[in-house]
């Protein structure tokens, strides 16, 4: 541990030279704060060995340690520091104190604080993995442990460059049922604004936590969070280095929302977004490799942009079924509904299907617009966007429908790896501006490997159909028949979708398996 500037330990608290409960001989204060003295001792029982002992003075005998101190010694984390001896309060005259492993190092409030500027990148992702291994640890406890205080000088990086998440004393056991914490603790800025609302902790307690620290390392500023507030926005990107590639701000504005609702649930969902990134070459400012390595992140994010030539055309419906379709294949599917339309979802799928819907292997997570904020389409859009962030190791299969011709939907349509322009026989509804503006955005695309796909929809024998299914720009990679009406408002009616009814589901998938197979490019074997 890093030794401070502290010369004498605060009134009450064990003098130097003392021994501690007949065992530890005190050497040194070498961390002082609110919660009690961290000091060097001498094990006398195991030939003076080095340990940190923490001490705080409990005058209500009810230690902050005592509750979980036999769960907190039962830790074994790389991660985490080794807790080898404990002392309630009331055998030491009001003062508990906390044994662990000492750990030869600095904090990162000692790194911030020393003008370094922000944190490499690469450094930066192996700190967050670490963290993230260690708080997953202890989330999943039978009785899970939420840190509650995460920041900077709670965070320390020994001699070999391992990461040791210290200082218990605000930890509590996530609690169900609860509604709030006892008592509300927790460093302005790293906490999370439920704590300062009566909230109980929980997981996303230190997701925020460990989003404000990783926040504060991009920018090399511990003030950053100070100057935010706890309404949570927008991130500044001028803040941060330039070698922090863009797409990492998305994620830290996901950890860090002020609506716990909003943020990533678990550390195993912060585990699987921040895999993308790990792969990112270490080093300095690399303004080119930066740009190739968010373009394979974009096409590997596997997003695929549904959108109707017209009105009608039946892009919802057939963004809904491919998802059904892909998860079908065994693929992590997410479906979500273009956040700058006004839901449709949300009244053609009932709640048990968004809820429950399994698609035979894998189950298909559903994001219909957030209908809270019905008249603020911009927070609609935030909202939309904050969602599909979480799922960046998934097939994102994204509803956009008639809004594509929008301003903002360009940007979105540009990263799309997939983009399905949906059209049914209905070509007095087809202009011929949409069509010139389709083919301006398959122009302007920004991933050199992204692909366009027509499909027909609603097609029927009539005297023009070859006609009709010549005047598509591109050729049709798939053509889907039009289906009885009175079958799919039966199915749709009662709950389900077409995919449930085995007439429709067989047309359906039968219709949609060459799209099915482009965008599910895995190799195949002799049995698919």
């Amino acid at each position: 541990m890093k030794e401070t500037d502290v010369l004498a330990p605060a009134n009450g608290m064990p003098p130097i030279g003392e021994v501690f409960g007949g065992r530890y001989l005190v050497n040194r204060i070498v961390g002082q704060g609110g919660m009690g003295v961290v000091y060097a001792v001498e094990d006398t029982k195991l030939a003076g060995r080095l340990r940190a002992m923490k001490v705080t003075r409990t005058p209500s005998g009810a230690g902050a340690y005592s509750s979980e101190a036999s769960t907190l010694m039962l830790l074994d984390h790389p991660n985490l520091p080794q807790i080898t001896d404990y002392y309630p309060p009331e055998q030491q005259n009001g003062l508990e104190a906390l044994v662990m492993e000492y750990i030869e190092g600095y904090t990162l409030s000692d790194w911030l604080l020393g003008g370094s500027g922000s944190m490499p990148f690469h450094e930066l992702l192996r700190i967050g993995r670490q963290l993230c291994s260690a708080l997953r640890y202890l989330h999943e406890q039978p009785a899970p442990i939420i840190h509650r205080d995460l920041k900077p000088s709670n965070i320390m990086i020994d001699r070999s460059g391992a990461v040791k998440l210290i200082d218990f004393g605000i930890s509590r056991h996530y609690k169900e049922g609860q509604r709030g914490d006892t008592v509300q603790l927790g460093t302005v800025g790293f906490a999370a604004p439920e704590r300062h609302f009566g909230g109980q902790s929980d997981a996303r307690t230190d997701i925020y936590g460990l989003g404000a620290v990783l926040y504060c390392l991009a920018a090399g500023d511990v003030s950053i969070l100070s100057r935010l507030g706890t309404a949570r926005g927008k991130l500044n990107a001028n803040e941060l280095d330039s070698s922090i590639p863009r797409p990492f701000l998305g994620l830290l504005e996901c950890m860090l929302e002020s609506d716990p609702e909003r943020r990533f649930q678990t550390m195993k969902e912060v585990e699987l977004a921040l895999k993308p990134f790990m792969e990112r070459l270490p080093g300095p400012d690399r303004t080119e490799e930066n740009k190739k390595w968010e373009t394979r992140m974009m096409t590997e994010r596997k997003q695929v942009t549904v959108i109707g030539l017209s009105s009608g055309a039946g892009a919802t419906f057939l963004a809904i079924t491919l998802a059904v379709l892909l998860a079908r294949r065994g693929l992590a599917v997410t479906a979500a509904e273009y956040g700058a339309l006004a839901s449709e979802w949300t009244e053609l799928l009932p709640p048990s299907f968004m809820q429950t819907k399994k698609s035979r292997s894998q189950p298909v997570r559903w994001i219909p617009v957030d209908t809270s904020f019905a008249s603020d389409r911009e927070t609609r859009l935030r909202t939309f966007e904050r969602a599909l962030r979480g799922c960046v190791n998934e097939y994102q299969i994204v509803d956009m429908s008639g809004g594509w011709d929008r301003p903002e939907a360009a940007h979105f349509i540009k990263q799309s790896a997939h983009v399905i322009v949906v059209a049914d026989p209905n070509v007095y509804k087809w202009q011929i501006e949409r069509i010139e503006r389709l083919a301006e955005l398959q122009g302007d695309r920004q991933l050199p490997n992204q692909q366009w796909h027509w499909v027909a929809n609603k097609n029927a024998r009539f005297g023009e159909n070859k006609q009709w299914l010549s005047m598509f720009p591109g050729k049709a990679c798939a053509i889907v028949p039009l289906l009885p009406q009175e079958k799919i408002w039966n199915v749709i009616w009662s709950g389900k979708w077409p995919t449930d009814y085995a007439l429709l589901d067989q047309k359906l998938a039968r219709a949609l398996q060459p799209v099915c197979e482009l965008i599910d490019s895995r190799p195949r074997s002799g049995g698919r």
